[in-house]
């Protein structure tokens, strides 16, 4: 629901008699992939991934999604492709609360714990927000899609500014019970009353 009320609002403007049209048209692949569950969910990941990820960063993400879903090679898409379709879907989200929401929810301090053990090496610690792996974002995306499908009643995510953009991710595009607890165990946020129904900490 999240994501077709975002696709309404997107702006089109026509000129020239309807000849020509200024933002995300009537035929727009956005649009064009709104109008199915998955290519619904196909467009938010890629918009969300780009509102918050560097182009290289989502690339590799969605690489990895692809792989885990056992997508044959034949018909995974290229980095090249990932790289339009990202760009394709960039600011469908922007009317929405899901970048204010992303960016709060990373904001989770201790800037150090990453998802895995990648370590981004440039990264001065204090300056810059850091970022896990590609494969442990994909991995974590994973299994929270396995939550949807009942495959798995909960996960728990240890991590900082990526836990809280796929706490975003769980809350506002599926819907999830989802609580940000900090290592002392304080709750930064939860979205329900019932701490033992977690579906992603």
């Amino acid at each position: 629901k999240n994501v077709e009320n975002a696709v309404a609002k997107l702006p089109m403007v026509g000129t020239l008699g309807d000849t020509l049209e200024i933002g995300f048209g009537i035929e727009d692949v956005v649009r064009s992939m709104a109008k199915s569950m998955q290519g619904a969910t196909c467009l938010a990941l890629c918009a969300a991934l780009k509102d918050c990820y560097s182009d290289d960063v989502a690339v590799e993400v969605l690489l990895e999604l692809a792989r885990l879903s056992k997508v044959e090679g034949q018909w995974m898409p290229s980095s090249l492709e990932w790289k339009n379709l990202l760009n394709a879907c960039a600011g469908c989200l922007s009317s929405t609360t899901f970048p204010t929401r992303a960016e709060v929810f990373m904001q989770i301090p201790n800037d150090q714990a990453r998802l895995g053990a990648y370590q981004n090496l440039e990264a001065t610690p204090g300056t810059l927000r850091g970022c896990s792996s590609p494969k442990s974002i994909a991995e974590a995306l994973f299994a929270i899609s396995q939550i949807t499908r009942k495959e798995l009643h909960a996960i728990t995510v240890i991590g900082s500014t990526d836990a809280g953009w796929l706490a975003a991710i769980a809350e506002w595009l599926l819907d999830l019970k989802v609580s940000i607890v900090h290592g002392d165990g304080t709750i930064f946020y939860t979205n329900h009353r019932d701490p033992s129904n977690d579906q992603v900490q």
